[in-house]
């Protein structure tokens, strides 16, 4: 499932919302192709909801323009390894002036801080730990399922 069908406006919602889900999740990895990134996202308390070996799922995006992170210590990295390295923790997302604003907490060699992760894409894919391809809605059902159980085992 092609998410390139989507409008501008929608697929940038779209997109946050899918940051939004993976809260606590984590960004594992991150290949780049010229202005394409495949995301690994680590959020196995997600990803075990469809399967329980399962941990990671990924993100495919297209035209990124914008892909850096903001920490709150006013240091500004655009440098995708020294991200990775930081293995920023989602914690939720929002729109502002038509980019994605990721809250994340993360580990530097000091101090547990964190920052924001700004990105300008489009989605195409959003795929599971075997990367099936899954739909938005798989996704907030998976979501959903956990949050509505969370604490009752």
């Amino acid at each position: 499932m092609l998410f390139k069908l989507i409008g501008k406006e929608v697929m940038t919602n779209k997109l946050a919302e899918i940051f939004s889900i993976f809260h606590d999740g984590g960004i594992d990895e991150i290949n780049v192709d010229g202005n394409s990134m495949e995301i690994t996202i680590g959020c196995a308390y997600l990803a075990q909801m469809e399967n329980e070996e399962y941990k990671n799922f990924y993100l495919s995006l297209e035209n990124v323009t914008t892909f850096e992170f903001h920490t709150w210590d006013d240091e500004i990295f655009t440098d995708i390894p020294t991200m990775v390295n930081f293995w920023p923790e989602i914690m939720t997302a929002e729109i502002e002036k038509e980019t994605i604003k990721v809250v994340c907490n993360i580990d530097t060699e000091n101090k547990r801080t964190g920052g924001l992760l700004w990105i300008k894409a489009n989605l195409v894919s959003l795929k599971n730990h075997k990367k099936a391809e899954l739909s938005i809605n798989q996704l907030e059902t998976m979501s959903r399922n956990y949050w509505d159980n969370f604490g009752r085992k």
